[in-house]
């Protein structure tokens, strides 16, 4: 059925990326190391603006709750301990996951279909060039190398976010509020939230692919493919961290 087809196509894609990633650099046939830079900077770094807004933006808001609740029983205090472990943990990963997905994985689709119209990846197969060498790895192993990095910019950005309405809207002293937040955050906390965004990003990159090789003739095809990328990149996402919540709770 077209369902294990599809599964099929993503196992072998999974499979030749990870030969090509692992193995074949031992034997002198890695991937190009320019390329990986160029993906590195083009995939991630360019988000950090928006990125920064965002996580900033998630700071004040989630602090902004967090005292209409806390403020009842006078516990403003608790807000950077709420603020630490949920951007750590949750918040930072899956939002950095989303925005790869919408902007990363939705335009590594559209550009590989496009080379599937215009028979680019067919006159890659005859030049003897493999795609899952020169296409898939650099731009999988980009997103797996700048998703942590992006995880660790939305923490810090949101923990300031935080810093300055709970400091000077709330009434939370400066060194309570460092305090707490230092005391919250642990080094498993950091761990977990940089774990997920590597991750997050190697489900982007290779479901891009996937289904960016899934084109097959025309325009109309990009365009439903690039959609179906980020539909499915993020849906995996959120699935990927509830395992990761459930494992952690058993094992916690």
């Amino acid at each position: 059925c077209a369902f294990m087809s599809s599964i099929v196509d993503f196992a072998v894609l999974v499979y030749d990326a990870t030969y090509w990633a692992v193995v074949a650099p031992f034997r002198g046939e890695g991937f190009e190391g320019g390329e990986l830079v160029d993906r590195v900077t083009r995939n991630g770094f360019y988000g950090v603006s928006v990125l920064s807004l965002v996580a900033f933006l998630f700071g004040l808001v989630l602090s902004v709750n967090g005292a209409y609740l806390l403020e009842t029983w006078g516990q403003n205090q608790l807000i950077p301990d709420m603020i630490g472990i949920g951007l750590t943990r949750e918040i930072s990963p899956v939002m950095v996951g989303i925005m790869l997905s919408a902007r990363s994985g939705a335009a590594l689709a559209a550009e590989i279909g496009t080379m599937q119209v215009r028979e680019e990846i067919s006159a890659m197969w005859v030049m003897g060039m493999n795609p899952a060498r020169f296409i898939v790895v650099p731009n999988v192993a980009s997103l797996a190398f700048v998703a942590p990095v992006l995880v660790l910019v939305a923490n810090l950005v949101g923990m300031f976010g935080s810093f300055l309405i709970t400091t000077g809207a709330f009434g939370v002293d400066n060194t309570v509020f460092l305090r707490r937040l230092a005391d919250a955050v642990t080094l498993p906390d950091l761990l977990t939230g940089l774990g997920k965004g590597v991750v997050f990003g190697l489900i982007v990159g290779f479901i891009a692919c996937w289904f960016g090789f899934a084109v097959r003739g025309s325009a109309e095809d990009v365009g439903k493919y690039t959609t179906r990328t980020v539909v499915w990149s993020i849906v995996v996402i959120i699935v990927a961290d509830g395992l990761f919540s459930a494992g952690l709770y058993i094992t916690g």
